[in-house]
């Protein structure tokens, strides 16, 4: 978990999860200078990045669009609520979530020449 101190931020406690698609990948609290940051255990982005192989979005425009905010308020303690959240998110995205979650992708096509279409 880092903690950094910036000028400005939000007036009011803000907890954010940092999302592709479906899978979170990071939690982010900030309140005025003070920002609270951790990622989530490796199993999230790996994840992602197999949902993205699967989709055939890695490296791609595509790929970037399916990056997410979700912003709510949060109590003062940012250490606290960034640590509850990762707890939270943890536990409710075990490994075989996550796999059903890329499963759930659509595969990707293979390039080639377009299906032959039934004309009869």
């Amino acid at each position: 978990m880092s903690v950094r101190r910036r000028s400005g931020g939000p007036a009011e406690p803000q907890l954010s999860v940092i999302w592709w698609g479906d899978i979170p990948t990071q939690v982010v609290a900030s309140h005025h200078a003070d920002t609270v940051r951790a990622e989530l255990h490796a199993r999230f982005s790996t994840a992602v990045d197999r949902a993205a192989m699967r989709a055939g979005l890695a490296g791609s425009e595509d790929y970037l669009e399916q990056w997410d905010r979700r912003t709510k308020p949060c109590g003062p303690d940012l250490q606290t609520e960034v640590a509850a959240e990762v707890a939270r998110l943890e536990n409710d995205y075990p490994s075989s979530r996550l796999n059903d979650i890329v499963k759930a992708q659509p595969a990707s096509r293979p390039p080639g020449p377009p299906a032959e279409q039934d004309t009869a």
